[in-house]
């Protein structure tokens, strides 16, 4: 399985063991927004939800069964940062400087 939260878009995909793309499910997502100059910030939870609507979409399309899973690979904004407090809950927006989008 592989998943990428992105800034225009979430992604996830089925991929067999040989690297075949067997199920693709994407959803675009608001883009970021800018509270001050020179940043650039989504709403973590929108990844979250997203990417769970969209392993949802792809259990309903597919034939696989969900434990055959051996491995999740995760793509990402590299300079992301969300803040959590010490239940897992989210503090603040995502913040990424515009320079690194």
């Amino acid at each position: 399985m592989i998943r990428s939260p992105g800034t225009q878009s979430i992604r996830s995909a089925l991929v067999d063991t040989q690297g075949n793309v067997e199920h693709l499910a994407k959803v675009a997502i608001e883009p970021y927004f800018s509270a001050e100059p020179g940043w650039a910030e989504q709403h973590p939870t929108l990844w979250w939800d997203n990417l769970k609507i969209l392993t949802r979409k792809l259990w309903a399309r597919s034939s696989i069964d969900p434990s055959a899973v051996c491995a999740i690979g995760i793509s990402y904004q590299m300079h992301g940062l969300v803040l959590l407090d010490e239940s897992g809950h989210v503090l603040a927006h995502g913040r990424c400087p515009r320079g690194v989008l």
